[in-house]
Order: C-alpha cells, then structure tokens, then sequence
C-alpha cells in the first residue's frame, strides 16, 4: 500500500519534537508527498497546527478514549470562540478570498504557553465522557 510504503518517511518526520521540527524534516524530504505534507501544514492556523500536535501526542498517554475527547472537546469549544477560526471561516466561506490572516501568523510566533488555556477545564460544560466511564 502506499501509505505503508512511506511509512519511513512518515514517521522520520512526525517523531521531531515541534511542529517547526516537524515541517523542517518534512519539507528537506525528496519525497512528493512530503512536501505537499508540509505545504498544507503551512497553509493552516499556526495555532491549530500546535494544537493538533498536542492533542495527539497527548492521547498516546490516555488510558481510555473518553479521556482523549474530554480534552479534544476543551480545545475545540476554546478554538470556536479564537480569532484564527473566525478568520478561517471569513477566508474560506465570507470573502473566499482563501487568503487568512492568522493571528499569529507563523509556527514560530505561537508561544507554547498560549496554548494551555485552550486545555483548561471548562467546568459546568465540560463534557464528562471520562467521568462517565470511571
């Protein structure tokens, strides 16, 4: 399959410490798919880029799904009400112009602390799929 055979590359690329690590392994790549990789990564939300990267990494430590959704579900609930989404949104949808003024406007401008509010419980709408399965 094809994705099998990338398989080397893939996990070469993916298993750098940051997402600038990661588009930085991706785009030195000869392989065609990887730049493309790295060239949609680019075209994202630098915050959501981050973001995503996080969730991921974090759910390989979960012990149940519902604990992966629980804090999916935060982050998404916080990224509705964000500035990079509304503008998505605008780019894609309103002016289609498809050209969004991220906020901030490049990977390495996204301090890794502005991230954690995004993972912070949301109390009374907290989802609670965890609690539930405990």
């Amino acid at each position: 399959s094809p994705l099998l055979a990338a398989r080397t590359w893939i996990d070469d690329c993916y298993k750098a410490p940051t997402a600038e690590a990661i588009l930085a392994a991706l785009e030195a790549r000869a392989e065609p798919a990887a730049r493309e990789a790295a060239t949609t990564i680019r075209r994202m939300s630098p915050t959501s880029v981050k973001l995503s990267l996080r969730l991921v990494r974090a759910a390989r430590g979960d012990a149940k799904v519902e604990t992966a959704i629980d804090r999916e579900f935060r982050v998404a609930v916080r990224c509705v009400a964000a500035h990079d989404f509304v503008e998505g949104v605008r780019a894609q949808l309103v002016d289609k112009d498809r050209n969004p003024r991220w906020q901030p406007a490049t990977l390495e401008a996204v301090d890794d602390d502005a991230l954690d509010p995004y993972f912070a419980p949301l109390g009374a709408d907290e989802l609670g799929l965890d609690a539930l399965t405990t």
